[in-house]
């Protein structure tokens, strides 16, 4: 009965590393961010980048699925944004960057891992889906939103989306699909040293991805405990699995198994670099505890959609 839960076992083992390891000192909190870089620029590309060349490229997308999954994460992102502003008073940009962590999952450090354990036959087709969804979509619109209607940073749409777009072009997660379109289009085999390069990186992404998880909760500055924090993760470990789920089993031309992998990714905490993208608008310490909150409480939540699949 508690097998599924056993298997998600060493997920949480290698999160609880990163935490003592960042905790007890033996390493030092600001190495972390480099470790991260490396996983971020380094490993995620090559990851997305072999599992878009296995998958065969663009003739395999379901643009059911993207459309599905764009428009469940928008409708959560909207709807914890107007909540924020109606309920608690925030800024316009404050409340759509933290509509953005209740609407977009941290799909390459946890939901990879995770997606690596529960459905392995399917983590190469979610990813590419996963990627081109959050990384085209869902979070570049959130962002590009939220900075036209902040009220600090006065930005006209023109060059909101410009901004936008020049993040985009340096994505190392874009950057890999690309690579991956491109090595698919090919059809070339890489060299055996740079094969063996490959299979070292991607079996050394997922480690890499899941300690610096339990790094960033040891560093986490939880410090404004309320219900902002409180409804943003809400929104994203049981608003935002539940909507993406509901909308991908309507949706005609969406197999139920590619929306089982829609869940999975979708009931992960929020994207790594939520924090990040808060800080342009002052919510930084929001985001921040958001995330704590979020990332613990992750453990109770995604056990129990396990457990719901299993049944």
């Amino acid at each position: 009965m508690f097998a599924p839960l056993v298997s998600l076992i060493p997920i949480y083992l290698l999160i609880l590393l990163g935490y003592v390891a960042i905790r007890s000192g033996l390493i030092d909190p600001a190495g972390l961010p480099h470790i991260s870089r490396f996983a971020l620029y380094i490993c995620i590309p090559v990851v997305v980048a072999s599992a878009v060349s296995r998958v065969g490229g663009t003739s395999q997308f379901n643009p059911q699925f993207i459309a599905g999954y764009a428009l469940a994460s928008f409708l959560v992102m909207l709807a914890a944004a107007l909540v924020l502003r109606r309920l608690f008073g925030m800024g316009p940009g404050a409340a759509w960057v933290l509509g953005l962590g209740a609407g977009a999952s941290n799909s390459m450090f946890l939901g990879l891992p995770i997606a690596l354990i529960l459905i392995p036959d399917l983590v190469d087709t979610l990813i590419v889906h996963v990627v081109v969804t959050e990384n085209i979509f869902g979070i570049p619109v959130a962002v590009t939103i939220a900075d036209v209607v902040a009220r600090t940073r006065r930005l006209s749409t023109a060059e909101a989306i410009r901004d936008t777009l020049r993040r985009m072009a340096v994505n190392p997660a874009l950057l890999g699909l690309v690579a991956g379109l491109i090595c698919a289009a090919s059809g070339l085999p890489l060299p055996a040293p740079l094969e063996t390069t490959r299979t070292l990186m991607i079996a050394a992404a997922p480690v890499l991805a899941l300690f610096v998880v339990g790094g960033t909760v040891a560093g986490a500055r939880m410090t404004e405990i309320g219900g902002p924090v409180f409804l943003v993760a809400f929104g994203k470990l049981v608003v935002h699995p539940a909507v993406v789920y509901a909308v991908l089993m309507i949706l005609p031309g969406v197999p139920s198994e590619l929306a089982v992998g829609g869940l999975i990714f979708a009931c992960v905490p929020m994207l790594s670099i939520y924090t990040i993208f808060a800080a342009r608008h002052g919510a930084e310490r929001i985001a921040a505890s958001a995330m704590g909150v979020t990332t613990l409480a992750g453990a109770i939540t995604v056990g129990a959609v396990v457990m719901l699949l299993h049944g």
